[in-house]
């Protein structure tokens, strides 16, 4: 290997073993090991052997991996652990922020599936789904057979847009909204947050029947039902109930192919009232379609996983398929370090 540079060594090596550090991640969220060095940090690696039950040599190897990851730091004087402060924000279950509801969903339901996707590139279809038994070719249609799994998705992609409905909430023309039309608004997190800052505005979810029962229960203890409700629907093939000034959509769109976004593009444009909003919160690739990490994993779930033929578009296509449906973008926001797009268009 005279030939071979170290930084392409390094290149080779490090794509090869990238899982090492999922697992690792896994594993510390299993035992709660955060929330554990959150509340009492500077812990021994005795004392964290003897608090999660497991022997020393385990955890000598546990917190070696750990370490890896950078989300917790071992001292070199003395030999205690201590969180990162990303973990200590993201990863503690006492911290409003934590994302740990989105690691169990990568866990139980993204990775497992994920390890099928040469065979779904083979076979242009969700090979993925062999990782769960019963009825359905889709993930969706899956989940409503194990309510447990179903609850994972659903606090997973709740978590993952809770840290993200900062970014959201700068979207102006939220002020402008009244009665807001939510296409497939899964446990109402990013509702909830537009509601809280947005006192004007009342939201109608439509969502699958098993999702509504969970979300409009959660609706109810946040003291909300007189704002945000929870209807099920087939938002495909099902009529829109009137009197709604504005669409709005999240995490949605990704899923499906051109012509069935398109379709639902058409559908949103002939329900709107003239000089309606359609507000669309997407994962966005970048223009060349080099990466980076979530488009990357989002297209291979969506390829191998959630069934629909989906891909995580660019802008661009999203601009021309609204143009091409009657209506107009009139704002854009970028937000390329999470590799996210709002993007507001009225009725022409």
């Amino acid at each position: 290997m005279e030939n071979v540079s170290e930084e392409e060594w390094k290149l080779v090596f490090n794509n090869i073993n990238a899982y090492v550090s999922t697992v690792a991640l896994g594993a510390a969220c299993d035992f709660n090991l955060f929330s554990i060095l959150s509340t009492t940090p500077g812990l021994t690696l005795a004392e964290i052997s003897k608090k999660i039950n497991i022997s020393y040599y385990s955890a000598r190897v546990l917190m070696l991996c750990c370490c890896n990851t950078k989300l917790i730091y071992r001292n070199k004087s003395d030999g205690k652990y201590y969180n990162s402060s990303a973990a200590e924000k993201l990863l503690n279950s006492n911290n409003p922020d934590s994302i740990l509801g989105y690691i169990e969903f990568n866990k139980k339901i993204q990775k497992p599936t994920l390890e099928f996707f040469t065979d779904s590139t083979k076979n242009e279809m969700p090979c993925g789904l062999q990782a769960f038994s019963g009825d359905g070719s889709t993930l969706y249609q899956k989940l409503a057979n194990y309510p447990e799994f179903e609850k994972i998705f659903q606090n997973g992609l709740g978590s993952y847009s809770s840290w993200m409905s900062s970014k959201l909430l700068t979207v102006k023309e939220f002020e402008n909204s009244k009665n807001i039309l939510d296409i497939a608004g899964g446990d109402a997190t990013l509702e909830v947050a537009i509601c809280n800052k947005f006192s004007h505005i009342n939201i109608n979810i439509l969502e699958l029947p098993t999702v509504c029962e969970k979300t409009n229960e959660k609706i109810k203890r946040l003291n909300l039902s007189d704002r945000i409700k929870c209807n099920p629907c087939d938002v495909f093939q099902d009529k829109f109930p009137g009197g709604f000034d504005t669409v709005f959509i999240s995490h949605f769109v990704e899923i499906f192919s051109p012509d069935k976004v398109i379709n639902l593009y058409k559908k949103i444009a002939d329900y709107l009232p003239s000089s309606g909003m359609f507000i669309l919160w997407t994962a966005t690739a970048d223009e060349n379609e080099e990466g980076g990490v979530q488009a990357a994993k989002s297209s291979m779930y969506f390829l191998t996983t959630a069934g629909g033929g989906g891909f995580t578009y660019t802008f661009k296509e999203h601009e021309k398929w609204l143009k091409d449906v009657g209506l107009r973008v009139i704002n854009t926001y970028f937000f390329n370090e999470m590799e996210h797009t709002a993007i507001v268009s009225v009725k022409n």
